[in-house]
């Protein structure tokens, strides 16, 4: 990060905490459990702990790809903004997901979008 980048976020967040938004980097919905998508194809399996806005964990990518299954460790955050979870592939792959926490039925959803050096897709986990 450069000297006017890191200005440039100094200054922002300054200009946030004097505006009264100080919530926004409260921790937000709690994300420890397991989670996986709701593909049965390709997809995520995720254990996550949270400890106040901080987001860790593991897991694995599944799919039809070569290896079938990386493993793969997460790092991120739940704010009253929403998740951000940063998952970095056994193959050196670095996937950004950005989402939000819902309740569907019985079962809660974290629903958002998915980052790759190969595009953008949308990405649901389930958490039973």
């Amino acid at each position: 990060m450069t000297r006017s980048q890191l200005l440039g976020s100094a200054v922002a967040l300054a200009l946030c905490c004097a505006s009264g938004c100080r919530d926004v980097l409260a921790a937000g919905p709690d994300v420890t459990g397991a989670w996986q998508t709701d593909t049965p194809d390709f997809g995520y399996t995720l254990q996550l702990h949270q400890s106040g806005a901080t987001v860790t964990g593991n897991g694995t990518a599944f799919g039809n790809i070569n290896p079938p299954t990386r493993t793969l460790t997460v790092t991120g955050s739940s704010t009253t903004r929403g998740v951000t979870l940063t998952l970095s592939l056994s193959d050196s792959t670095t996937v950004l997901f950005q989402g939000q926490i819902e309740a569907r039925n019985d079962t809660t959803v974290l629903t958002g979008t998915e980052h790759t050096a190969g595009g953008d897709g949308m990405l649901t986990f389930l958490r039973p």
